[in-house]
């Protein structure tokens, strides 16, 4: 049995690879490119080899915070309201494999997270927004927890802060928090509402 942790780099499939054999056939067999067909492509050449690959979900449920307003501040009304717009585009978005991340102002997507990832997706919006915005953090509605488990951590926290975003919500028991303590102290510091919804 093995447990898959870690980032999935979306942009190494743009670079130059010197793959094997078995890795060619692999690749050939697909029927595109997205993380969510190679991953489950992965995971069924490791179970043809007798490896099961376990839930990161059921494993470490502890990191997927249930819903309620995480830090001191709560999020104002408007980023509420914001919350309420972007969270239903952000996963018809994540569903679409386009992305688990949205940033949102005055009910206007201003961002959306492509194959850069969530901190750069947010870096990117918060420029745009010039502040005051929120970020969501979806899962895909059939999320399969055994790979590429939607999940934020401190890094995410402090590009938020920098950005001057006004709030944060992720989906509770959906999205993985790691370090929750660790993040909560960052966004009361920064002045940024974390909540789970």
């Amino acid at each position: 049995d093995i447990l898959m942790l870690g980032k999935v780099y979306k942009s190494i499939i743009f670079r130059l690879q010197m793959p094997d054999m078995r890795t060619l056939k692999f690749l050939n067999r697909q029927r595109n490119g997205e993380d969510k067909t190679l991953l489950v492509g992965i995971i069924e050449e490791l179970e043809s080899e007798g490896i099961a690959v376990l839930s990161q979900k059921e494993y470490m449920s502890e990191l997927f915070p249930s819903a309620g307003v995480l830090t001191r501040r709560k999020p104002a009304k408007q980023d509420m309201e914001d919350i309420a717009f972007g969270l239903p585009i952000a996963r018809k978005l994540a569903d679409m494999e386009i992305g688990q991340t949205l940033i949102v102002r005055k009910k206007t997507v201003v961002a959306v997270e492509g194959v850069e990832g969530t901190d750069q997706a947010i870096q990117r919006g918060c420029a745009l927004a010039e502040g005051k915005c929120v970020a969501i953090k979806v899962s895909r509605t059939d999320q399969d927890y055994r790979y590429d488990c939607p999940g934020i951590g401190a890094k995410t926290v402090e590009t938020l802060v920098q950005g001057k975003a006004s709030a944060l919500a992720v989906e509770a028991e959906r999205v993985m928090m790691i370090d929750l303590p660790r993040m909560i102290e960052l966004a009361d510091k920064g002045g940024l509402a974390i909540v789970a919804v």
